[in-house]
């Protein structure tokens, strides 16, 4: 099924820092009017691990590495992730938020994933004609349209993970370990 996925990232000083992203007010590589102000997000990933011991058991609480998203760059966003780095300020929330296409034409916003209290741990800027040649390295030879691509890192303190269209939710605390 063909999905759709958007981010926003708010710094607790700076505000939204993808208002900007998919509007003709950035650098026109990605304009898509029905998504303004949200980042087009490529891929992404989230991964936590819990130790075990010797005979299966665990042994320690969940690890949380931090969330990866590889998104559409653009003048605007890259500026402000590189400004977030640089000076540390924490991520007040990120959404990433999926919608799937409806039978009946349109798009549905059927999944959304909030994460607060974060941090930029780590960003890469690439450049490729595909996603699929810049996740491997490899660009052919040929001439095709460049995509700037944005992989962010960062931790977060609360995760939640909604599914819009029915009751299942999903909450993570990495204080209280749960």
């Amino acid at each position: 099924m063909q999905q759709n996925f958007f981010m926003t990232m708010k710094g607790s000083s700076k505000g939204d820092v993808t208002s900007k992203a998919n509007t003709s007010d950035s650098d026109e590589t990605h304009a898509v009017d029905a998504y303004k102000g949200k980042a087009t997000v490529l891929w992404y990933k989230e991964e936590a691990q819990i130790e075990r011991g010797t005979s299966g058991q665990v042994t320690g609480t969940p690890v949380y590495i931090p969330v990866e998203v590889a998104g559409l760059g653009g003048t605007a966003l890259e500026s402000s992730v590189r400004d977030l780095f640089d000076t540390g300020e924490q991520l007040s929330e990120v959404t990433i938020e999926r919608y799937r296409l409806k039978k009946e034409g349109g798009k549905d916003n059927h999944y959304k994933h909030t994460y607060k209290n974060g941090v930029i741990t780590g960003f890469k800027s690439m450049f490729g004609s595909t996603p699929e040649d810049l996740m491997t390295g490899t660009t052919p030879g040929m001439q095709r349209e460049v995509q700037e691509i944005l992989l962010i890192q960062f931790t977060f303190e609360t995760a939640d993970h909604e599914a819009l269209k029915s009751s299942v939710q999903a909450s993570v605390n990495k204080n209280q370990g749960s």
